[in-house]
């Protein structure tokens, strides 16, 4: 089976380091690039971007990020999870619209919202 394509994107440095590490420790996930402008996302062909979302961006249940929304547009296939600023919690948002919460943010609850993020793709 071809890995899981991850594509990480607007991540505070230390998030960045943390996501990519626990990443990188999973033999079916492949960190397809690690970038700060959204234009380059789609040539990656990631499965899954992993988003900072900003302190300003709403993130109440009937609202979608703007950053998701370009994202979604982009790539409509992919799924996004975007991480809170205070990088203890995030949700995944793919083009149904919806959005799931993915609980306390830990190296395992990542892993398990990646793989959980892109099942039947």
């Amino acid at each position: 089976m071809n890995p899981i394509r991850v594509l990480l994107l607007g991540l505070p440095v230390m998030l960045r380091q943390i996501v990519s590490q626990t990443i990188a420790a999973e033999p079916d996930l492949e960190i397809v690039g690690e970038l700060e402008d959204m234009r380059l996302a789609a040539a990656r062909q990631p499965h899954v971007v992993i988003v900072g979302l900003g302190a300003d961006e709403p993130v109440l249940e009937a609202c979608v990020p703007a950053v998701v929304r370009a994202l979604l547009d982009h790539l409509p296939r992919a799924k996004v999870l975007g991480l809170l600023p205070d990088g203890r919690s995030g949700y995944v948002y793919e083009l149904r619209p919806q959005r799931a919460p993915i609980g306390e943010l830990s190296p395992a609850t990542l892993i398990t919202s990646i793989r959980k993020a892109v099942q039947g793709r």
